[in-house]
């Protein structure tokens, strides 16, 4: 029990100095994706969370900087016959739905920063 409070404390004090660290770079990023592509910046997702106490699975909103153009989840239909992978994963090498800019966050997992605010939450 003592483990799980001292780690908490850690993942809210941690997370919450990157976003501080991060903020206006991260502002400035999502002035960028907005200018190439407009919607909003950021990209949630429902995911799996862990079991609650109740024995039912919980569920949280997951953030990311967007990567795709704004309409990417309605053009996947069109896509699905050139998908790469196996199962409920979708994979195009070239996806033509990733912007300019979504492919160098995506390079350089930068993409994946907002989800500080999943760990400070």
């Amino acid at each position: 029990m003592g483990y799980r409070i001292i780690k908490r404390a850690f993942d809210i004090v941690f997370s919450l100095v990157v976003i501080a660290v991060l903020l206006v770079p991260s502002l400035l990023l999502c002035l960028a994706i907005r200018l190439e592509s407009p919607g909003c910046p950021i990209y949630s997702q429902k995911r799996v969370g862990r079991i609650g106490r109740n024995g039912e699975v919980e569920t949280f909103e997951m953030y990311k900087f967007r990567s795709m153009h704004a309409d990417a989840d309605e053009c996947l239909a069109n896509l699905q016959e050139f998908n790469e992978a196996d199962g409920p994963l979708f994979k195009i090498k070239d996806d033509p739905r990733v912007t300019r800019i979504g492919r160098f966050i995506r390079k350089h997992s930068i993409d994946e920063l907002p989800q500080f605010v999943n760990c400070f939450l």
